[in-house]
């Protein structure tokens, strides 16, 4: 919860910075860096957040809701993105 209300407010002061605003995909890569896997290697960040940026009716809520359900559930990691669990993972 606290990376989701985190990524929340990310996005809300950035809604406030100057010129040209980022993107939803450039906000959503830039929010995935602190909740990657240190162990294991992360799944794309491009990828995973053009994947939820194309869900459709896509909100800034939702697009945090999934990061971070995405998050909890595997660390973003490349492995298990691959279906490559360990024992006790599956």
């Amino acid at each position: 919860m606290a990376a989701c209300a985190t990524f929340a407010i990310a996005l809300w002061f950035t809604s406030f910075a100057g010129a040209e605003a980022p993107t939803l995909i450039d906000r959503l890569i830039t929010a995935q860096k602190p909740l990657q896997s240190k162990r294991d290697e992360p799944v794309d960040a491009r990828e995973l957040a053009t994947a939820i940026a194309a869900v459709p009716k896509i909100s800034r809520e939702w697009a945090a809701l999934i990061l971070t359900v995405a998050a909890h559930e595997s660390a973003l990691s490349a492995r298990i993105a691959r279906g490559d669990y360990r024992d006790f993972e599956g």
